[in-house]
């Protein structure tokens, strides 16, 4: 397992690439022959900013909201003229905050036909320059200064409004560990459905707290995730060790007792192997609504955690694969079988809806889901 960060240095950090510059944006000649073609935005799923060389302006139309610090990938694909010469090229993002510009770049090779799959630019903005003010621009720079300037800016002139949403956006969730016994304070179920019970993480271990964190704030749409680990709870899994009913009502009246807030989740994570199954209700954006549920504790615990913690959130499942590019912000390292790769971009050819019925390891969020849960998010993070 890797060295120990803490919460700070790994979600609250404001570092910049060495790239980075401070008001020199505009500075260079503009490749000839190239123009910017496509703009895709992505806190955790794909948002178009740009299409066939036009800028969408409309945040409104958006399949999906941007969210204020919250880090930012931005992609950007060319669109190459008749006589174009393969080159190196400097593409060159541009954020501005007020009166203040910073510049992000890329050099690289651009040859053939730009798509998102590999031939594209790409530029990371960490959390704190995403701000409500934001504007960008994205230019296309020849790295010699002889021969005929272009035009391969986008906007032409100045910059264009990033209009992110700029509400609070903060999940908060209370998770118990659960100890599964058969009967009223009998002995430690060691199966479940036939599957082995044999798999007892450490909650109380700070990097595993820390890891899962990561996942939700990659998946979700959130600036935060006010997370609490309870000390394990012993709950009856009935004489069959098959029922939940007893940690939804262990659960509820955790919740009751603690009183939180209204805005609060409590999961239970359940010690079960294959590590596949959990449960939620469909939880409405009312005060009253019931927001509790369970996971498997092991091998795709981030997943079935996400997933019912979605399910909360009121959405149903979904079959197929997710119809947007995902990302996910904050990377691992994950102790579970079912590590999930965040760091990476994930290609909606392969990697199935994190609402499917069942799980397996290339999952993420569609982008529907995440505008749902975005809305949720929004009206209880206001309470």
């Amino acid at each position: 397992m890797a060295s120990e960060q803490s919460d700070a240095e790994r979600f609250d950090a404001c570092t910049h690439d060495p790239a980075v510059a401070v008001g020199t944006g505009d500075t260079g000649r503009l490749a000839a022959g190239l123009s910017v073609h496509a703009v895709e935005a992505n806190q955790g799923v794909g948002i178009a900013l740009a299409s066939k060389g036009n800028l969408l302006t409309d945040a409104a139309a958006r399949p999906a909201p941007l969210i204020t610090d919250r880090p930012l990938k931005l992609r950007a694909q060319w669109k190459l003229k008749a006589g174009f010469a393969p080159r190196d090229i400097e593409g060159r993002l541009v954020i501005r905050n007020g009166t203040s510009e910073y510049v992000f770049r890329q050099t690289r090779r651009v040859e053939g036909t730009s798509n998102w799959t590999a031939n594209f630019f790409s530029w990371t903005v960490p959390r704190c320059l995403v701000r409500a003010e934001t504007a960008w621009a994205i230019g296309f720079y020849d790295l010699t200064t002889s021969g005929q300037a272009g035009t391969g800016r986008l906007p032409a002139t100045g910059v264009t409004p990033l209009a992110p949403w700029s509400d609070k956006m903060e999940l908060n969730v209370v998770f118990v560990p659960i100890n599964a016994t058969r009967g009223v304070g009998g002995q430690t179920c060691v199966s479940y459905l036939g599957q082995e019970a044999s798999h007892n993480t450490d909650f109380s271990n700070t990097q595993i707290q820390q890891d899962l964190k990561a996942y939700l704030m990659s998946i979700l749409p959130v600036q935060n995730v006010n997370m609490v680990m309870k000390p394990p709870m012993d709950v009856s899994w009935g004489d069959a060790c098959d029922s939940d009913w007893p940690t939804f009502t262990a659960l509820r009246t955790l919740r009751a007792q603690e009183a939180k807030g209204d805005n609060w989740y409590y999961q239970g994570l359940v010690p079960f192997d294959p590590g596949w199954s959990g449960y939620a209700a469909l939880a409405d954006d009312s005060r009253q609504a019931d927001r509790t549920s369970w996971a498997e504790a092991w091998d795709y615990l981030p997943i079935l955690s996400a997933h019912e913690l979605i399910h909360n959130n009121g959405l149903s499942h979904r079959d197929g694969n997710i119809t947007a590019w995902g990302w996910g912000p904050y990377d691992g390292p994950y102790p579970w079988a079912g590590r999930p790769s965040l760091g990476t971009l994930k290609d909606p050819a392969s990697y199935r809806d994190i609402m499917n019925a069942g799980a397996s390891g290339t999952m993420w969020i569609d982008v529907g889901a995440y505008k749902s849960v975005a809305q949720r998010v929004r009206t209880l993070s206001s309470w």
